[in-house]
């Protein structure tokens, strides 16, 4: 392919873009004429176009950084730029983290981040939610991991967001780390543990605040988890909060069983 043909051939995909654009908002005011059992399948398609925009944008701003023209233009940073050229990026921490994410992904070890960027399949923010953690974790663990570990942040990120990347690191520890990372890791954690004391409203109600370290999470969720959203005879959905159930099944954790010289005598 010459240059001309490229050259047209780049037009004419931003001239459908615009295209898009347009047919897209002609779309939202002629919703009315879409079934209903097909609004979700447009959702779908909407999603879909909107995840390859937003990693479209990342690879643009990477190639205006490559090529220079961030560097001759007069806005001063990455981010400048972004925000100028994307107005929706403008407002809050948009534009940062795209310029963020571009500078970040420009390492080798992070292609497989940017890629996933650019193809719309992880947002902006999860993807830098991945490279922190990474960048967190890296030096911790057993140098021939590191690979494995970046990988299965990535595809925490893919499946379940920034939480759900964030969640990994004890787990990716205790396979991948370095001897002694997720001991220290745990005994910080359990030093951390506590119960605060109370504080007592108008009504005379107290409230604690109580930290568990992950030994303790495993002791304490299958108590919380008597309470289900079941009414206490099982047969309807339970009104109650589920805060208000988990402060009934710590009352109920903290009562004092009976005795056996407390118990009626049998027979």
């Amino acid at each position: 392919m010459d240059s001309s043909e490229a050259t047209r051939d780049s037009a004419s995909r931003r001239a459908e873009i615009r295209a898009a654009t347009r047919t897209a908002t002609e779309l939202v005011a002629s919703l009315w004429q879409v079934q209903g059992a097909e609004l979700g399948s447009l959702l779908g398609e909407l999603d879909a176009l909107a995840a390859v925009a937003c990693g479209a944008r990342v690879a643009v701003v990477g190639e205006a950084e490559s090529r220079g023209e961030i560097t001759t233009s007069q806005a001063g940073s990455t981010a400048g730029w972004v925000a100028e050229h994307a107005p929706t990026l403008a407002a809050g921490s948009g534009a940062g983290q795209v310029a963020r994410l571009v500078r970040e992904c420009a390492r080798p070890d992070l292609t497989t981040v940017h890629a996933a960027a650019v193809s719309g399949q992880i947002s902006v923010p999860t993807a830098l939610t991945v490279v922190t953690e990474y960048a967190r974790l890296k030096p911790r663990l057993r140098e021939e991991a590191a690979p494995t570990v970046l990988q299965g942040l990535l595809d925490m990120g893919i499946a379940d967001g920034p939480k759900g990347v964030r969640s990994l690191r004890p787990a990716l520890l205790a396979a991948h780390g370095a001897d002694g990372e997720f001991q220290a890791d745990a005994d910080t954690a359990e030093r951390l543990v506590s119960l605060s004391r109370p504080s007592t409203d108008e009504l005379g109600a107290l409230t604690y605040q109580l930290i568990l370290d992950p030994v303790g999470r495993p002791r304490w969720k299958p108590r919380s988890a008597l309470c289900r959203r079941r009414s206490p005879a099982g047969r309807e959905r339970d009104p109650r909060s589920p805060r208000f159930r988990r402060g009934q099944a710590l009352i109920g954790v903290c009562r004092p069983r009976p005795s056996a010289g407390d118990r009626p005598p049998s027979g």
